[in-house]
């Protein structure tokens, strides 16, 4: 029993077990899955063991919290998830909708950014992205992590890289969001893109998340020879909540 309840508590439950799978079974043999903790000098029977509980977070080794990992609960411990992509994908739901503001917020000529949010110590953004049709952005990158989660149409996101001569090419296939989906970038997993409206006679719209306040970011643009020139995006809006808009600033 005290092995499988809550207790609220400085209490410690040592149970022996013979193998790896015993230990998932002991594990597993409870009606809440929270949030499980595996210590180990074997990292892959670690990896193995983690993989056999149904805890919605498995922290290994006295790994610290990760928020762009999800967070949330199997069983009586809940349902859905916190944090990272699976958290933002929840927000992107289907729509249906004939809007005539659409038209009022997009530009003929550009894509425009707009700003939702922004955090009051500039450590994140939520940013709208509204897509004309066939309307697509220069290759550049962020230097920040941010989550694109598409709302409404489709947006393609070509990666690009530099091979071993320092030139500028594509890499991989291009990626197409539908609504619903979610797609990362950052540094240090692939940061350099060009996206585009997939759509060449609809308006798209996708929602941004980024580890900073994006319109500040101080950023590059790059050219197909591999050279780049800086620039400070800003957002689009032309009242509140436009108050972290840098663009006019010098570097």
């Amino acid at each position: 029993t005290i092995a499988k309840e809550e207790i609220f508590g400085p209490v410690l439950a040592i149970l022996g077990y013979d193998t790896v799978d015993q230990a998932a079974a002991i594990g597993n043999d409870t009606e809440y899955g929270l949030a499980a903790y595996i210590s180990g000098n074997d990292t892959a029977e670690v990896r193995a063991l983690a993989s056999k509980l149904r805890a919605g977070q498995v922290i290994l080794n006295g790994a610290g919290s990760d928020l762009m990992a999800p967070f949330g609960g199997y069983k009586m411990s809940g349902n859905g998830r916190e944090w990272g992509d699976h958290a933002f994908g929840e927000f992107m739901i289907t729509l249906g909708w004939v809007d005539a503001d659409l038209h009022r917020l997009r530009n003929d000529e550009f894509y425009r950014q707009y700003l939702l949010h922004a955090d009051a110590l500039e450590r994140f953004s939520v940013v709208s992205f509204v897509w004309g049709p066939g309307q697509r952005t220069p290759v550049h990158d962020h230097q920040v992590w941010g989550l694109i989660g598409m709302l409404r149409g489709q947006e393609t996101a070509q990666p690009f890289g530099f091979d071993a001569g320092g030139r500028l090419q594509s890499q991989g296939d291009a990626v197409t969001l539908q609504p619903g989906q979610v797609e990362a970038v950052s540094p240090s997993i692939g940061d350099i893109h060009q996206v585009s409206n997939a759509w060449a006679d609809h308006t798209s719209v996708s929602i941004h998340v980024y580890g900073a306040n994006i319109g500040a970011v101080h950023r590059w643009v790059y050219a197909e020879d591999g050279s780049r020139k800086p620039f400070v995006s800003g957002y689009s809006n032309t009242s509140v909540p436009n108050l972290w808009d840098r663009s006019k600033e010098n570097p």
